[in-house]
């Protein structure tokens, strides 16, 4: 009673009737003005479009989110045939398979083997240059080869030296060189012809004075074996090239191992046809001296008339004498 006695009563009535003037406000507000009016209000439907409903209608329950989902129907998945261990290979770029026959590497290669009697057996590969020719270089060797329908070749080269050094050159330019070690080849005798383009050379060897046709006559028609040398029973020829390029003959005898004293006599020939005849033959010899260095010497031949064609020229006095002590 104290604290209502304490009040201003006129500041109690302005209170309580600025109280009861908001409340009535209000009311009013509610019911009286807004009425039926709709209000507009969004669900999780799928076109998630407004819904329109009356004040006075009550709310509708929310819908779940896995109500609104389109059901993705599945169809029954068939066992594979296939084994569940199988692995698929990534197929190769078109552009690799056009360089790289059958997936085979674009890499060239060439592996040297020693082999009796101062040979080197020489496998040269290049996957990618099939049917191309290859220029082998060798001393004073230099001869054009063909590689076959696989891009290989492989051939055997009587050595100069004791250190075979071996360069070949690819048609796309790239080269590739040998150096081996072939102890030995120096106590071997030599005797090579060498030319270039269309000419008909031939290297002939007659041992222990034998004639034509015999025996101890080696020649490209017959070459006999390395093995004959490897075991000193007398020489051996191999002919490398003479397709459209160089050529080269060499005659290899085992001077160190000869079986018994005698001679073995060198000489060349030149088959004069209508595209030689009338000009000038050119050719290279390389042969080893008595101390077994080697020489060379540059041979130009003027050929007889286009009469003449079907003719042989024999060459005398090219090679020395290779005279044999015996064993």
């Amino acid at each position: 009673m104290r604290f209502f006695a304490s009040l201003n009563w006129r500041r109690v009535l302005m209170i309580i009737g600025t109280l009861l003037i908001a409340f009535a406000c209000g009311h009013f507000m509610q019911s009286g003005f807004a009425g039926n009016t709709p209000v507009a209000t969004t669900t999780d439907g799928p076109d998630a479009g407004p819904i329109l409903r009356g004040i006075e209608e009550p709310p509708e329950l929310p819908v779940p989110p896995a109500a609104t989902l389109t059901p993705i129907r599945f169809e029954r998945m068939q066992p594979s045939t296939a084994s569940h261990t199988a692995w698929v290979r990534p197929l190769t770029p078109p552009d690799d398979i056009a360089q790289k026959p059958q997936g085979a590497p674009c890499r060239t290669s060439a592996i040297a083997t020693p082999r009796p009697a101062g040979l080197l057996r020489i496998d040269i590969t290049a996957p990618c240059l099939p049917n191309t020719r290859v220029l082998l270089q060798h001393h004073e060797i230099s001869v054009d080869l063909s590689l076959d329908e696989s891009g290989s070749l492989r051939l055997d080269l009587p050595v100069l030296d004791d250190l075979a050094i071996v360069d070949i050159r690819f048609a796309d330019q790239t080269t590739t060189r040998i150096e081996k070690s072939l102890p030995g080849v120096n106590d071997l005798y030599r005797a090579a012809l060498i030319w270039k383009g269309p000419q008909f050379f031939s290297l002939h060897a007659l041992e222990y004075g034998a004639k034509y046709g015999e025996r101890g006559h080696v020649s490209a028609l017959a070459p006999k074996s390395p093995d004959r040398a490897a075991r000193g029973a007398g020489g051996y020829l191999v002919r490398l090239g003479g397709e459209t390029g160089g050529a080269v003959e060499i005659y290899t005898f085992p001077r160190e191992d000869a079986p018994a004293r005698g001679v073995v006599q060198i000489t060349a020939e030149a088959v004069v046809t209508e595209e030689t005849c009338e000009t000038t033959a050119l050719a290279k010899i390389v042969q080893t001296s008595a101390l077994g260095s080697l020489m060379t010497s540059d041979v130009s031949l003027a050929m007889p008339d286009c009469s003449a064609a079907g003719d042989i020229v024999v060459l005398k006095n090219l090679f020395k004498d290779l005279r044999l002590a015996g064993r």
